[in-house]
């Protein structure tokens, strides 16, 4: 003879509030737009302006000249502002004084331009 097994019949009965689960959806939903919004709306650099001798040689930065009212270093401008003024380099005495080219180097964040300033 064989022997029987007894089972039980089971039923899963969930209690899940419905404010528990509004909860977990504005938290994904929030937690979804941090990871998100960086990706549309980030937080530019400020544009840094560099000197070079060559297109891909050492860059010197600009200087402080706290005397000169035209010195526009550390100047703020909001965009379509203008300013006039100068940009204070301090750079190698054969650089300055010589025959080769001289580029003005622009970056901003991963963007860089070039710019011939002396042939």
């Amino acid at each position: 003879m064989s022997k029987r097994l007894r089972t039980r019949n089971h039923t899963v009965v969930l209690n899940r509030s419905s404010g528990g689960d509004a909860g977990i959806t504005v938290f994904l939903v929030l937690l979804g737009a941090f990871m998100f919004l960086p990706m549309v709306y980030s937080v530019e650099e400020d544009p840094i302006v560099q000197i070079t001798g060559a297109a891909d040689g050492e860059l010197y930065d600009c200087v402080d000249a706290l005397s000169d009212d035209r010195c526009l270093n550390g100047t703020t401008l909001e965009p379509g502002e203008s300013e006039d003024g100068e940009l204070i380099f301090e750079v190698p005495a054969e650089l300055a004084e010589g025959e080769g080219p001289l580029y003005a180097v622009v970056t901003r964040g991963s963007q860089r331009a070039t710019y011939l300033l002396r042939e």
